[in-house]
């Protein structure tokens, strides 16, 4: 598949999308390729610096709760906020520094959102590819309070995928290395130039390697050369590349701590040989490679707010 995702779109609907230029889409038709792991992490670390950020969890499986540590908690809805403002045409109501984290909001995700496609298919036959500005109009109201808007995308849902593409001005493709992930890669790229008629700000802005071995160097070479036959020779891989690390990827989900937390809790935590002397229990001890993926994860935070930053002359000029 062949795709110009920087073709110019050939409908623009009525709708203040430049007011929207700071939200970032992270999306692949495939689970599990890291794309809520760097929703969260890139959104703690970017609040972490002192800005302002929200994350819009669209995933009926509400995993940014287990990567903050609010799931089951009051805050947690299930995503009810979310469907209802969708339903109704209000603003999105988040939840306000998430965890005592000073500048993190979320709108939560969760069971709720899979009653929303067939609210979505209802909207979508009254309203044309129109309905699905839904979420950029109860986002509108709130997105200048903001200095970054992350939205997690789910897996395998069209209707939910335009929704979050209608609002958003960049796109984030999270792969992994195998063929299923570059399939999910094709299919949101399809429906990227789709909804380009009806949000023609929607930009991509890169696609980021997940979970990837620190050796497999002709593998992430396979990846980079797969990603510039399906859009048309254009690079847009990022240079970083996040590290498979299971164990502190399940240290980060069962403490509800993004990696840069969790490097700080590793470092003060027990060592293995607390552990023998019966000083700490080994359920205490935090993985010491989380360094390393908190590394990877500041890295490509970096570059992903960079490469927006450099993108936005290149965007204005060809609009004037």
């Amino acid at each position: 598949m062949n795709v110009n995702p920087l073709s110019p779109p050939q409908d623009e609907a009525a709708f203040p999308h430049d007011r929207l230029e700071h939200v970032i889409a992270l999306a692949n038709g495939k689970g599990g390729v890291g794309k809520t792991t760097l929703t969260s992490n890139i959104a703690a670390l970017v609040a972490a610096g002192g800005a302002r950020v929200l994350i819009v969890d669209v995933n009926a499986q509400g995993n940014i709760g287990e990567d903050l540590g609010y799931t089951g908690r009051d805050e947690d809805d299930d995503g009810k906020g979310l469907v209802d403002a969708i339903r109704y045409g209000t603003p999105l109501v988040p939840v306000r520094d998430i965890g005592g984290r000073t500048g993190l909001d979320v709108v939560p995700g969760g069971a709720e959102i899979r009653h929303l496609p067939a609210h979505l298919f209802n909207l979508f036959a009254d309203t044309g590819d129109l309905g699905t500005l839904a979420l950029a109009r109860c986002l509108l109201p709130i997105a200048g309070d903001y200095d970054l808007i992350l939205i997690d995308s789910p897996p395998e849902n069209r209707p939910l995928l335009q929704l979050v593409l209608g609002a958003a001005h960049w796109l984030v493709i999270p792969i992994r290395s195998d063929d299923s992930s570059r399939k999910g890669m094709q299919q949101v790229a399809f429906e990227f130039a789709r909804m380009r008629r009806v949000n023609p700000d929607l930009e991509l802005l890169g696609v980021a390697l997940f979970a990837s071995g620190t050796g497999a160097r002709r593998i992430r070479e396979d990846v980079r050369r797969d990603v510039l036959d399906d859009f048309g020779g254009q690079d847009f891989m990022f240079e970083t590349v996040i590290r498979l690390a299971e164990a502190p990827a399940r240290d980060a989900r069962r403490r509800g701590q993004p990696f840069h937390e969790l490097e700080v809790a590793a470092a003060a935590g027990p060592t293995p040989f607390d552990v023998l002397r019966g000083k700490a229990d080994r359920s205490q001890m935090v993985a010491g490679t989380a360094g390393a993926v908190a590394g990877d994860l500041a890295a490509l935070t970096r570059e992903i707010l960079t490469r927006r930053q450099e993108r936005l002359p290149e965007l204005e000029a060809a609009t004037q």
